[in-house]
């Protein structure tokens, strides 16, 4: 996706601000979106606010399954939006992700409806 158009790749390499691909069987029509962010230093760059960091390292968890999920504070921060899916996860936050997200919204977004949840 390119300025918010869909171009096919013709293998080149990708380039910011290109942070979003998106796949698409054309046998079964089956989808797939994948993300790309930058690192540096090992830390984790929010695209849309880069004074906005996370250790890269603690960007990712396994569960008990040994089912690979990311953060859910990072991706709260990216779907902001998105009341239902905050409300199902809040309460599972430890009090440091609950502070990170605090602390990233209140640079990213200073008068969100969620920093008085959080």
């Amino acid at each position: 996706m390119v300025n918010g158009e869909l171009v096919i790749w013709e293998g080149e390499n990708l380039q910011r601000p290109i942070h979003e691909i998106h796949c698409q069987n054309v046998i079964n029509g089956t989808s797939l979106e994948v993300l790309l962010n930058e690192i540096q230093h090992n830390d984790w760059i929010f695209r849309r606010d880069e004074r906005i960091r996370y250790s890269f390292e603690k960007m990712k968890s396994v569960n008990k399954e040994g089912i690979p999920y990311l953060s859910p504070e990072v991706v709260l921060l990216y779907k902001a939006k998105d009341q239902e899916d905050f409300l199902r996860v809040v309460d599972f936050l430890s009090s440091e992700e609950k502070k990170w997200l605090q602390t990233a919204m209140q640079l990213h977004m200073p008068h969100h409806k969620w920093l008085e949840l959080l």
